[in-house]
């Protein structure tokens, strides 16, 4: 027989993430099971008082998401605090947040910070200078040269990377 009328049914909710390949084929996907507790009662309990686990943390978004479209599909509204989130992720990404950062799910990867071209960068500048702190008598041209032949760039490039993070970091810490 079905269940009875008036019990709720505990649904163990699927989804399917992406398999672990260079590939993101929407046919080619691992599936994944939402962590205990289900009920997302429970779970936002756990959230608010603070015993959720790591675990717990990472399923946020992804249990928000299901959350709402459970209540939009039942035709009932879904929680205030889970609008009032979602309108932030949605408010973030019109700024120029990408969809990855603003509603991680767990096997989503966050991306950096930064461009691979702006660390390098950053790694040819922190050079430059820690090469300048250890011999002050250097020529910041010389120190230039070492670090794109350490990095592997042209001299141009080198200089350019360092001249533009000099220049961000004098605005955060100016010297005296």
């Amino acid at each position: 027989m079905g269940a009875e009328a008036g019990a709720i049914v505990e649904e163990e909710y699927l989804f399917k993430k992406p398999k672990n390949n260079d590939r993101e084929d929407d046919n080619e996907r691992d599936e994944y099971f939402l962590i205990d507790p289900q009920d997302f009662a429970e779970y936002s309990q756990l959230i608010r008082n603070g015993s959720a686990a790591e675990r717990h943390h990472k399923e946020f978004y992804l249990r928000m998401i299901q959350h709402f479209t459970d209540s939009v599909y039942a035709g009932k509204p879904p929680d205030a605090w889970v609008m009032s989130a979602l309108a932030d992720a949605f408010e973030n990404v019109l700024h120029g947040g990408r969809w990855e950062d603003e509603f991680p799910l767990p096997w989503t990867k966050v991306s950096l910070p930064h461009s691979r071209a702006e660390w390098s960068a950053l790694g040819i500048y922190c050079d430059i200078e820690n090469a300048m702190k250890a011999n002050p008598e250097q020529n910041v041209t010389d120190a230039i040269n070492n670090a794109a032949n350490d990095h592997a760039v042209s001299y141009e490039k080198a200089r350019a990377a360092y001249y533009v993070n000099k220049k961000r970091f004098s605005k955060i810490s100016p010297r005296t």
